[in-house]
């Protein structure tokens, strides 16, 4: 599989009851997926 850089979602807006355990989660979906996150902060992601 080849990552195509430009071609993914460049945002989404979730509304989470539990914001630490779904950045867990994103984060490790995405570290498979080799694509960092950006833009961090202690009410979003």
């Amino acid at each position: 599989m080849e990552l195509h850089r430009g071609r993914l979602i460049d945002h989404i807006q979730l509304v989470v009851r539990d914001l630490a355990a779904s950045r867990r989660f994103y984060e490790a979906v995405l570290q498979v997926l080799d694509v960092p996150i950006g833009g961090v902060d202690d009410d979003y992601f």
